[in-house]
């Protein structure tokens, strides 16, 4: 049955949902930012004032400050703009309390928008909609106001209320993973001077899982990376990404031929299944069963795609041949290429009639980007991201009541004495998630050994320790590598480790050194080595590069 675009519900997430650098989650605030800022404008022009009047140091005398780089620090800026229009204030105490509320590079306590007018004196913060967002921007708010009292700076400002957004800007979409899609951005004003934001993905693909998630990646991070190329440059730079993706499939899915008989694997299959639907989604033929089964269904869809795509029609998927090649790469570009090539659609997006971001430079253009991250930074995140990119769509997790027609297996409740299909299915994912204890025989009997591992999975997640596979516990499971990495302990690492409690150390390092981020890849090499180290040296443990439980106690304090 087919479904139409608009039916489907959003699947919304927050930035630090989606990615896993702090470039990529930084970029995406900045453009986003600077959309509220431009409506913030349009707002202030259709309420009588004229639209906006950029603050910036050279200028001065200007109404309306906007948290941008100006080349100097952001504590630095503000305070300047607060001493112009406040006199009486001292401005280097503002630039020291700022200072010192502000340990982390990335959350200084300035607002994103102050305005100074004599009827309306007021600022606002933007935020991620997400736990930590929302307490992060109230923190803030509550920070700005105590700064404002009269036994403080006495400033005249209030956390705003007269500017209350609630729209959303699409995103370039297209057809991919055998559903047309579209990504939106959704701006609300939540409370008093607090704005949040999220990134929405509108599919109609059957089968909601990771695979959903890899799509707002790549539509968010190509819109961003768009928005800062020249049109003559993306093609360049588009065949330069997808050069670095790798390919996650393991064994031949296919026919047999003079090499031997395919292995026909499960997962192999199933990868080879989802790239051959993005490709009949795209030129609107019917899809094929996504379940793991090599049989006539998937043979005829390999040789009509081999037909039409690559000439070689033996009906065979190799490990790193040209039908695999033309099926990632095809996907790849369907899944970027609408936001980084469509000159329609970027970067001349439209808000409410009028262009948001024709271009980023100008002094004073209130549609500047807050260049707090480099092109190159973000251009080596975007890197990252489709280097991996593939391995979501060959381990595609799916959230516990969201599984589509194609998942074969379920996750049904599970205890001692269970059998089947199912419980090999949870003895390979706590095989998974807890890799530092011997391996289950993957035999789908749940005996004593898999109800000790289910319990021991429990505890490290902090969820009942019952030894039952109900729906918390395959919640967890299924829930992609912040689960893993919360089943993985904390257990000592040095140089060489690997897995996913080196990836919760290295998201852990980079909430405590935000000036020395590093790429979250789950590999304890030599850059990891020295930020433990650099670490150490900061909190006065022994600096061994070892990560042992002091080192594990002061990161998780």
């Amino acid at each position: 049955m087919s479904t139409r675009e608009d039916d489907m519900p959003p699947n919304c997430k927050s930035p630090a949902e989606v990615f896993d650098t702090q470039e990529e989650i930084q970029a995406v605030a900045d453009w986003v930012e600077s959309i509220v800022d431009h409506d913030y404008c349009r707002h202030l022009k259709k309420e009588g004032f004229g639209g906006c009047e950029l603050w910036f140091p050279s200028s001065g005398g200007k109404l309306d400050f906007f948290d941008i780089d100006v080349g100097k620090h952001r504590c630095e800026n503000m305070a300047d703009y607060l001493k112009f229009h406040n006199s009486h204030v001292n401005r280097q105490a503002i630039v020291d309390q700022c200072l010192a509320s502000s340990p982390k590079l990335m959350d200084v306590k300035v607002p994103d928008i102050i305005s100074h007018r004599f009827s309306r004196s007021e600022f606002y913060e933007i935020k991620p909609d997400s736990a930590s967002g929302r307490k992060k921007g109230k923190d803030k708010i509550g920070w700005f106001m105590l700064l404002c009292k009269p036994d403080k700076a006495n400033l005249p400002y209030k956390a705003g209320t007269s500017y209350k957004p609630n729209f959303v800007v699409d995103l370039p979409g297209g057809n991919a993973l055998g559903g047309k899609y579209k990504i939106v951005v959704h701006i609300e004003w939540e409370v008093d001077g607090l704005i949040l934001y999220r990134l929405c993905l509108v599919s109609t693909r059957p089968r909601q899982d990771d695979g959903c998630t890899a799509l707002l990646r790549a539509g968010a991070l190509a819109a961003v990376v768009r928005i800062r190329l020249s049109e003559q440059d993306t093609q360049t730079v588009l065949d330069g990404l997808l050069a670095a993706a790798e390919s996650p499939q393991q064994h031949a899915v296919g026919r047999a031929s003079g090499a031997g008989a395919a292995p026909n694997l499960r997962d192999d299959v199933m990868y080879v299944q989802l790239l051959l639907n993005d490709w009949h989604g795209r030129q609107g033929t019917a899809l094929i069963a996504e379940d793991g089964l090599f049989g006539p269904q998937t043979d005829g869809a390999i040789i009509s795609f081999q037909q039409s795509v690559t000439g070689i029609p033996d009906g065979r998927v190799d490990v790193g041949g040209p039908a695999i090649t033309a099926l990632e790469r095809g996907h790849l570009r369907a899944a970027f290429a609408p936001g980084m090539l469509n000159p329609d659609q970027l970067p001349t997006l439209t808000l409410h009639g009028d262009t948001i971001y024709p271009d980023w430079t100008g002094e004073g253009n209130p549609d500047d980007l807050a260049d707090e991250i480099s092109w190159q930074m973000l251009l080596n995140a975007m890197e990252r991201e489709v280097r991996g990119y593939f391995g979501l769509l060959y381990h595609p997790q799916v959230p516990v009541g969201g599984a589509g027609p194609t998942d074969v297996i379920g996750t049904p409740t599970l205890g001692l004495g269970s059998q089947g299909e199912a419980v090999r299915k949870l003895q390979q994912l706590l095989n998974e998630h807890v890799p530092d204890l011997p391996s289950l025989a993957v035999d789908g009997d749940f005996g004593p050994v898999t109800d000790e591992r289910v319990r021991v999975y429990q505890r490290r997640v902090e969820i009942t320790d019952d030894g039952i596979a109900g729906p918390q516990t395959w919640g967890m499971l299924t829930g992609g590598e912040r689960s893993q990495e919360a089943a993985a302990g904390t257990p000592t690492l040095q140089q060489g480790a690997h897995g996913p409690a080196v990836r919760k150390l290295q998201r852990l390092l980079n909430d405590h050194l935000p000036d020395m981020q590093l790429v979250v890849d789950g590999q304890f090499g030599p850059v990891t080595h020295a930020r433990v180290r650099e670490f150490q040296q900061r909190v006065a443990i022994a600096v061994d590069g070892i990560v042992g439980p002091q080192t594990w106690g002061h990161l998780t304090q």
